[in-house]
């Protein structure tokens, strides 16, 4: 591990030194050992509590590549930006950082901040050196804020639009907005976006459309996306990352149930299929007993929008217990959907 070894003048030479020190990699803080920290009477001073504080945040810490903040360093550690707080002379900085934000002087003490009613937040910056300790997440959300439109998504493996739209919470326009990665679920197929949008006003929304792949035997829910996105502010090239959740419907939705026979005498496994797409479904259904046997239905259904059929297979004596799989297979296109039911 790198160390910083230095006699601290005072408490604000220390703080500067120190953001120095760790912007170039140095990884931890240490004062010699002539380095007064104790007054005579042993009562710490100053220099003692900075030290501290300057260990607490940015020991371990990542640099960021860039400026965040015109002319504040910052740092990324457990999950927090940390942006060491100077000007000379003093100035007001405004920003857009979310509503977890505290300030960190250097003797320690923690002020909770408070945005005004549009989200913006106004902080002091004087010669004495300070910090504000930021949710990474929070940050990148409140510069940019994104959300896929267009939704829900429906179930289906042939590509289908979903259209994610960024808007710009900076007080200046951004430039060369794009969209670097999409991070997708398993077994959906990548999405390579090749929109740039050369200029982005405050306020203002930029629209990428997004063409995906999606199995079509997945279960509904809601899906985590992850999405790297690159602009330009204030000269300064930078990227954010954000997550968000896509809602994800069954177009053809298969229900099985295990259910008496009509005569009483034995059982059979009834697959009710529903299609709530929004085209017609041309498709076959096989009944996996396990072990290799499967029976298999002939009979190709086709099932407009909002129609539904029943499928029915006979329960063989000797199955009590055994858990089939319903398959369902489409004809002209990838349509493939699985479910289990167990054989009381």
């Amino acid at each position: 591990e790198k160390l910083f070894v230095f006699d601290p003048a005072s408490a604000a030479d220390l703080a500067a030194r120190a953001v120095a020190a760790r912007s170039r990699g140095f990884l931890a803080l240490v004062a010699s050992g002539g380095a007064p920290l104790l007054d005579d009477d042993g009562t710490p001073a100053a220099a003692w509590f900075a030290l501290r504080v300057l260990n607490d945040l940015l020991s371990s810490a990542t640099p960021v590549d860039g400026e965040l903040l015109p002319g504040l360093p910052a740092f990324r550690k457990d999950g927090r930006l940390v942006l060491a707080l100077r000007a000379d002379p003093p100035r007001t900085i405004e920003a857009w950082l979310g509503d977890d934000v505290v300030r960190v002087d250097l003797l320690g003490r923690v002020r909770k901040l408070a945005p005004d009613a549009g989200g913006r937040l106004k902080v002091d910056a004087s010669p004495e050196t300070a910090f504000l300790v930021v949710r990474d997440a929070a940050f990148a959300d409140t510069q940019i804020s994104g959300a896929f439109e267009g939704l829900p998504l429906k179930s289906r493996a042939n590509p289908q639009r979903a259209v994610f739209r960024l808007t710009n919470r900076f007080a200046e326009p951004l430039k060369n907005l794009r969209i670097v990665s999409v991070d997708l679920p398993v077994r959906w197929r990548p999405v390579e976006p090749a929109i740039e949008h050369t200029s982005v006003d405050p306020g203002a929304a930029a629209d990428f459309p997004l063409d995906l792949a999606i199995p079509s035997d997945i279960r509904p829910g809601r899906y985590e996306i992850r999405l790297r996105v690159s602009f330009t502010a204030g000269g300064v090239r930078r990227e954010a990352v954000l997550t968000r959740a896509l809602p994800v419907q069954p177009e053809i939705e298969v229900t099985p149930r295990v259910e008496p026979t009509a005569d009483g005498k034995g059982l059979e496994v009834s697959v009710t299929v529903r299609n709530r797409g929004e085209k017609k479904a041309d498709f076959k259904v096989y009944l996996n007993r396990g072990a290799g046997t499967r029976t298999l239905d002939d009979v190709v259904y086709a099932l407009e929008p909002g129609q539904e059929r029943i499928v029915r297979f006979l329960v063989e004596p000797d199955e009590k217990g055994k858990e089939y799989l319903i398959g369902l297979r489409g004809i002209e296109d990838d349509l493939f959907v699985n479910e289990a039911v167990k054989v009381p």
